[in-house]
């Protein structure tokens, strides 16, 4: 993976990651040097290092690094993407339930007030005879 390829938190995890996996790689060097330096072998025998499978690994390492700091910054998004969609399925909700109450509210009103005509009118009907 390519710095710069990931968001904001995730550069920096993935570059932390990294250069604790170029620490390690130059820790592997620096063992087997000193470990091929200790067996007698000096600058014409550096070869039989194995600096190629040290390379490989890192490589291998550095890939999987961006590999797993990718599907980390992946399963972010779908998250976040998750969240939003039942925020707004949430708030929908809400709107509804509040356009209801609402309605109720004008429901009972009007009930009450037609109640209250029609006792007014049985009242005066009832006066007048």
């Amino acid at each position: 993976m390519a710095e710069g390829t990931f968001t904001a938190p995730y550069q920096k995890v993935y570059a932390a990651a990294l250069a604790r996996q170029r620490e390690n790689e130059a820790r592997k060097r620096a063992m087997m040097t000193g470990a091929a330096q200790r067996a007698g072998v000096r600058t014409s025998g550096v070869s039989q290092i194995p600096q190629g499978e040290i390379s490989r690994e890192a490589l291998r390492s550095e890939a999987d690094i961006g590999a797993e700091v990718a599907q980390q910054q992946e399963q972010e998004r779908l998250m976040k993407e998750k969240w939003a969609q039942e925020e707004k399925m949430y708030g929908m909700s809400l709107a509804e339930a509040a356009r209801e109450r609402a309605r109720q509210r004008r429901d009972a009103k009007a009930g009450a007030t037609g109640q209250l005509i029609g006792t007014g009118i049985t009242v005066a009907g009832a006066l007048l005879l």
